[in-house]
């Protein structure tokens, strides 16, 4: 029963944000449908926001991890262009435990 309790079915964040070397530049609804372009430490890289998920589809880094990465999901809360200095994560409003923080 406090299994239950504790870790109830994940959901989709109700917002995502953008942040460029550790500060907060865009929080955007994941429910939106857009992309942007933002300027990190080597450059302009490219972000998609489309149904309830992100992903990158631009990056100026040279082994494109942040692209391979894909979308952008629950169980993934975050992606990462660590030489661009970029990151994309959920933002949720309720709190998650998991094993490790538990």
């Amino acid at each position: 029963m406090s299994y239950v309790l504790i870790w109830p079915e994940s959901s989709y964040g109700t917002n995502i944000v953008l942040m460029v070397n550790g500060e907060k530049k865009y929080v955007l609804d994941s429910h939106d449908e857009k992309e942007i372009v933002i300027h990190g430490k080597i450059g302009k890289s490219m972000i998609e926001v489309a149904d309830g998920s992100a992903r990158f589809v631009k990056s100026p880094c040279t082994s494109k991890q942040c692209i391979h990465s894909g979308w952008l999901s629950h169980n993934f809360n975050l992606l990462a262009c660590v030489p661009n200095g970029i990151s994309v994560a959920y933002s949720r409003s309720k709190t998650q435990y998991d094993a490790i923080n538990f």
